[in-house]
């Protein structure tokens, strides 16, 4: 498949059409949010969760499958492939700056010493961070039509699966922290703003380049 071929067949399995140009930016929401659930499923949907934990891992994997699961619905089994290696490419071309994130995360949570403890709850704000970046590209990839007495308007849409992740990955980093045993959380402040700022530059470059 070519590339238009494949984001054209990821559309409409979405539900949704191009209205112009040949770029790859109409799946790069579904591509950002691959980089959620890799880490996601890497390091969080594998361990022994209890009480809360269970159930809110239990809706965010629900969640997710919601959102992806459309995408890939109307590619042939053997055409899959193609969309999963352009989802690779994104995160591999990210993947620096997912472990500088990573570390300033891991930083800024003086407050716990158990490293595991840790890794847990960056990956859960790492998540948090990446369900963001997937909620801007769709909202500058997709409008909703109003209208208005004014006439016909164009908003910038907002995906509700999204942004239920992007808060729910949040909320489940609160509450791993509340269900295990360990030190009380103490949260500083990095200034992240610059490299937030690199990882955009790094996907409009890969935009770019593909």
């Amino acid at each position: 498949m070519t590339k238009r071929e494949i984001v054209d067949t990821a559309l409409r399995g979405a539900g949704k059409a191009r209205v112009c140009g040949d770029s790859m930016e109409p799946i790069m929401p579904y591509l950002l949010s691959d980089i959620m659930s890799q880490i996601y499923y890497k390091d969080i949907a594998g361990l022994r969760h209890k009480h809360r934990m269970k159930e809110m891992d239990k809706n965010w994997r629900k969640r997710y499958a919601i959102f992806i699961r459309p995408v890939f619905s109307l590619f042939k089994e053997e055409d899959k492939c193609e969309l999963t290696d352009l989802m690779d490419s994104v995160y591999d071309n990210l993947s620096n700056e997912i472990t500088m994130l990573r570390a300033k995360i891991m930083e800024a949570l003086s407050g716990i010493d158990d490293f595991e403890r840790k890794k847990v709850v960056s990956s859960l704000l790492l998540c948090h961070i990446f369900a963001q970046y997937a909620e801007c590209s769709y909202n500058r990839c997709y409008y909703t039509v109003k209208s208005t007495s004014f006439g016909i308007i164009e908003e910038p849409a907002s995906n509700k699966d999204l942004c239920y992740l992007r808060d729910h990955s949040y909320n489940m980093a609160m509450q791993y922290i509340k269900e295990t045993p360990g030190d009380e959380l103490v949260i500083r402040h990095p200034n992240m703003d610059g490299l937030f700022a690199v990882v955009a530059k790094k996907i409009y470059q890969w935009l770019k380049d593909n």
